[in-house]
């Protein structure tokens, strides 16, 4: 992984249920420790349930972009 792709926060949340078309937010701590970055890369993935005939939805990667204000 080069500085761009660099693993920098690894951690597992269960989501005992969710229905078809559902959201669900989950919290993860200990992010203070990250070095500050102007742009992150956060990927998420679902294993597959039992009968769920639908996989290519279980995995998205988003772009987060922060930007410092004065308070």
């Amino acid at each position: 992984l080069g500085r761009e792709e660099e693993l920098l926060y690894s951690d597992t949340r269960v989501v005992d249920s969710l229905a078809a078309g559902e959201g669900r937010v989950v919290q993860f701590s200990r992010l203070s420790g990250l070095p500050l970055r102007s742009v992150y890369t956060v990927r998420v993935w679902a294993t597959a349930v039992p009968g769920e005939a639908r996989l290519d939805n279980n995995a998205k990667t988003y772009r987060v972009q922060l930007s410092l204000s004065s308070p």
